[in-house]
């Protein structure tokens, strides 16, 4: 068993330095994440001429690689594990391989036409085969990192403001990318963009994999604190499969309203700059609103800060779909909204995993996290998959435009909804309280 060493504790006071490089290599790598979200689908379909369900089968296939990966590079980690030195270095390397990656990725338009579809799909599971060593032994230093409740709190807001951040970059590209001069030289901007990420990455990645000295040693059980144990009392049967279900079903879901605001720039609101301002308003409301989350969070249990943003991610919706069409500038009140309330949703919903990995995954911390991050991508594969076909069968450049507006908002709210139910069971049966002010629900 390895032993820990009070030298990590990301997220509290004192370590500043550490935890700011923290979330410099997060931003890096939501770059990343949010161009698969938002830009790959279009790329393909758009740039590359790939036809709709062939696209999905090109993401689909990279995502669902990548779910198996994330449980190898769990498992492995979780053999290898031996200090903070090492696991900081292996995200440094997921870097590297990632820039590699998307610099292929965004090459497939120059790729002859017989051979872009295999060509696209080896370049897609390349990718996220690099980011499974990029994402995991980031992610696992939310629990090995951290000392404390509070400290997982933080430092998954932290996270979410990096995320935001790089939200923001996203959408500042899109009108470059997206726009201008119809189709011409879309193929070298793409490149040119990847590019960009490629320098982003290593230069985030890299202060954090000098942060700590070759002995930091890591531990497998983070404490929670004595006032919090109460109120976080978990029940170890349910809380990581519990939690498990909830991030695929918003990854299956909610995807869909990222995924398709490019398409919803191009044939619906004929804007590229309205529809970048949408996602730069999204990420907004993700960055300023993670001081209001966090601190709600240290005084509120998970699942009941997990309701309210789940409540607000779908009343978000339904709004931007009311008005997106109506007044078209006022969907971005709306969509700073959304931003907000998954923002919210997403830091909860990490730093619940991040407690439940510290008590009910003792010594397989990188397993639980390879399962957790696994889980997203097979929804997000599911959704893209669904995606591809709905492309297919919709003439969503022509007469049937509007069927994309109901096809990005409707999953995420019907998915909150189920969500939402499994949330309250949660909160009524995983957790014991025998304090009334402190009950979850």
């Amino acid at each position: 068993m390895i032993e820990r060493a009070p030298v990590a504790s990301l997220g509290s006071r004192g370590t500043w330095l550490a935890t700011w490089n923290y979330g410099l290599a997060h931003f890096g790598k939501s770059l990343f994440w949010d161009t698969s979200e938002i830009l790959l689908a279009f790329f393909l379909t758009e740039v590359c001429a790939v036809p709709g369900e062939q696209m999905g089968f090109v993401l689909a296939a990279g995502l669902l690689c990548s779910a198996m990966i994330d449980v190898g590079v769990g498992a492995l980690l979780r053999v290898r594990l031996s200090s903070l030195r090492y696991l900081v270095r292996v995200q440094f390397l997921g870097a590297g391989l990632s820039a590699a990656s998307i610099l292929l990725l965004f090459s497939a338009a120059w790729a002859p036409i017989s051979i872009r579809f295999p060509y696209a799909i080896f370049a897609s599971v390349m990718l996220r085969v690099a980011y499974a060593l990029y994402d995991i032994p980031q992610s696992m230093l939310l629990t090995l990192g951290t000392s404390d409740s509070d400290g997982r709190t933080r430092l998954s807001s932290l996270r979410y403001v990096f995320s935001g951040a790089a939200g923001l970059v996203v959408a500042l590209a899109l009108p470059w990318l997206v726009g201008a001069g119809a189709q011409i030289g879309r193929e070298s901007r793409f490149l040119a963009y990847g590019a960009v990420m490629a320098i982003i990455a290593l230069a985030t990645a890299w202060p954090l994999a000098i942060t700590f000295p070759h002995d930091s040693r890591i531990g497998s059980a983070p404490a929670l604190k004595p006032a919090l144990q109460a109120r976080l009392r978990f029940a170890p049967s349910c809380d990581l499969a519990m939690l498990i279900a909830v991030m695929f079903l918003l990854a299956a879901s909610v995807s869909a309203f990222s995924k398709l605001q490019p398409y919803l720039a191009a044939y619906v609101l004929r804007s590229p700059h309205l529809g970048g301002a949408i996602i730069a308003a999204a990420a907004v409301g993700t960055v300023l609103s993670q001081p209001l989350w966090s601190s709600w969070a240290l005084r509120r249990s998970r699942p009941a800060m997990l309701c309210l943003t789940i409540v607000a991610m779908i009343l978000s919706c339904l709004g931007f779909a009311m008005v997106v069409e109506w007044q078209r500038w006022l969907s971005l009140p709306f969509a700073v909204f959304f931003g907000a309330a998954a923002g919210g949703m997403g830091m909860v919903l990490w730093a619940a995993f991040g407690d439940a990995a510290s008590l009910s995954a003792r010594g397989a911390e990188g397993l639980a996290y390879g399962v957790f991050t696994a889980s997203s991508k097979v929804g997000l594969a599911m959704a893209i998959l669904a995606l591809g076909r709905f492309l297919a069968v919709v003439d969503y450049r022509g007469r049937d435009h509007l069927d994309l507006l109901a096809a990005m908002t409707g999953p995420p709210i019907i998915g909150g909804l189920i969500c939402l139910v499994l949330t309250v069971v949660w909160g009524r049966w995983a957790y014991r309280s025998p304090d009334p002010v402190s009950a979850p629900l």
